[in-house]
Parts: C-alpha cells; sequence; structure tokens
C-alpha cells in the first residue's frame, strides 16, 4: 500500500498512464483507470487497488479517451471533496454534467499555481501529438496534451498520450525537467 503522503517525491506507476506522484505532502493522480473498459480487458492487475489509493489533491487528464479519462475511476474520487480536477478545453462540461463539484480547464501552455498546505505547487497544460474523441461526433472537440508540475526543485514531466514531434522541443527549451513519464506504444512493430 502507498504511504497516505510524502515529503519526498515517490512516483507509483499503477499501469497505462496512470501514475501517483506524492511530493511535499501534495498527491497527484494522472489519467486515473483501475479496471476493464468497454471493449478493452485489462491484461494486468492495477498496481494499487483503487480503494487503496490515498486521498487524492489533484487529478490530472491528458485527454477524454476511455483508456485516460475512465467514468468509473473518475467518479470513485469524486466523492472526496478535497480532490481538485484538472482538464484540457472541452472537457469540463463532461465533469459539469456528471457533478464534479471543482473542475479546472486548460488550453496549450496555460499554467495554474495552488498553496497546499504551506506548498506551492504549478501545474502547466501543455502540447501533445495526439487527438481526441469520446463518441462518435465529438472528434478533436477538446484539446488533449501534456503536463509539467513544479513543486520546489521538483520538475515532473507527464506526457499522456503522445507520438513524437515537435512539441518535445518546445517544451524542453521552457522547462527543466526532472522526471519524464513517457507513453510506450503498444502498437508498432505489428505482427
Amino acid at each position: 500500500d502507498p504511504l497516505p503522503s510524502s515529503k519526498h517525491l515517490a512516483i507509483t506507476w499503477i499501469g497505462h498512464a496512470t501514475f501517483l506522484i506524492q511530493v511535499a505532502g501534495i498527491n497527484v493522480l494522472t489519467d486515473p483507470v483501475f479496471g476493464d473498459l468497454p471493449f478493452f480487458r485489462r491484461q494486468l492487475q492495477a498496481g494499487i487497488p483503487i480503494d487503496k489509493i490515498p486521498n487524492i489533491d489533484y487529478v490530472i487528464i491528458s485527454h477524454n479517451h476511455r483508456d485516460h479519462m475512465d467514468q468509473t475511476a473518475l467518479t470513485f474520487f469524486k466523492k472526496h471533496p478535497e480532490t481538485t480536477f484538472l482538464v484540457p478545453l472541452g472537457d469540463k462540461a463532461w465533469f459539469e454534467q456528471r457533478g464534479f463539484p471543482r473542475v479546472r480547464e486548460y488550453s496549450w501552455w496555460d499554467q495554474d499555481t495552488f498553496t497546499h498546505n504551506g506548498t506551492t505547487i504549478e501545474f502547466n497544460f501543455l502540447p501533445a501529438h495526439h487527438w481526441s474523441q469520446r463518441s462518435l461526433l465529438d472528434f478533436n472537440k477538446s484539446l488533449w496534451g501534456s503536463w509539467v508540475i513544479k513543486v520546489g526543485n521538483e520538475s515532473i514531466y507527464f506526457a499522456g498520450d503522445t507520438a513524437y514531434s515537435g512539441h518535445f522541443s518546445a517544451i524542453g527549451k521552457e522547462f527543466k525537467i526532472n522526471h519524464a513519464l513517457l507513453p510506450i506504444g503498444p502498437c508498432e512493430p505489428q505482427k
């Protein structure tokens, strides 16, 4: 089981694009998915069961694909009164329609800063080379992206889903990154 919080940086990979990031007493969860999805069965159990996850301060979403923005997992964290959801531009309405009380929406290169128990945490929503779609009629109606999280001397890059592109150079020019959480595509080479 993970610690309830950690003063020093601790990053736990839970599976796919779900990471628990703990630093300075702040808990951040990325793209939470803990179980099977419609049409997709999970190949391995989540590294930490959802009911063992400590209280989460911030959930960050990279894009609205169901394997990154899972309604079942998100609804579990909605009941935590302290959790704030940070989402790409165009996805806030989805959360509000489902009664999520603390949702903030961002465009590329937007920055937001919070003070949590006297510690400043900064979130930067950044580009990625990907796309968005949740239903048949909403192709690219919301943004997709990556995040840089800064707390003290720590700077964590969460890439979400992305192909290699020039955005990596642009982000690297703007941020000194200590830790990078990068996707590994499972579809190439094909057999």
